[in-house]
């Protein structure tokens, strides 16, 4: 998608979810009500999110969705979507009902030409980071500083090789 964006000289934003205290419901209920509450949650980021949009789990109970032509004002607009669509209704499966908040994190390169792909993922993650340390149940955006410093850092580093690590490999 950041290269389709590239191309067409369009907008990309990346919002990565995390469901607040979710270890907690594993822990109580078990790993079964663990798996159903996610597929649940899938469900209903799906239904908020436009056809054209990526959406996967992204490791653990984080979800990342890829939003190609999405301007930063209309990222943070879905983004609250989302969180709303996780945060508002509780969930009802066999073991009971569970109440889950989430924290979203959202990045929207200002330059998708000079954006690199670990770059925004960790930009994204950073923002959503600060979502959790203010409290959560919250969407956080990335400062358009974050993206540049941390794509240059990246870069160096990374020697222009531009492979997600292991542990977040995106399954859709």
């Amino acid at each position: 998608e950041l290269a389709r964006a590239e191309r067409q000289n369009t907008s990309l934003s990346i919002m990565m979810v995390d469901l607040d205290h979710f270890s907690r419901i594993n822990e109580t209920h078990g790993h079964m009500a663990g798996d159903s509450v996610l597929r649940e949650i899938a469900k209903r980021i799906q239904s908020v999110s436009r056809v054209i949009d990526a959406v996967g789990r992204f490791g653990g109970e984080e979800f990342m969705i890829i939003s190609p032509g999405d301007a930063a004002c209309q990222a943070s607009g879905q983004a609250e979507r989302i969180r709303a669509a996780i945060s508002d209704e509780a969930i009802d499966i066999s073991e009971g009902i569970i109440q889950l908040t989430a924290s979203v994190g959202v990045v929207t390169p200002g330059n998708v030409k000079d954006a690199r792909s670990n770059a925004l993922l960790a930009a994204a993650d950073l923002a959503l980071s600060r979502s959790k340390a203010r409290g959560g149940n919250r969407v956080e955006m990335a400062l358009s500083e974050e993206v540049q410093v941390i794509g240059s850092a990246k870069l160096k580093s990374s020697e222009g090789r531009h492979r997600m690590p292991r542990k977040h490999r995106f399954v859709a």
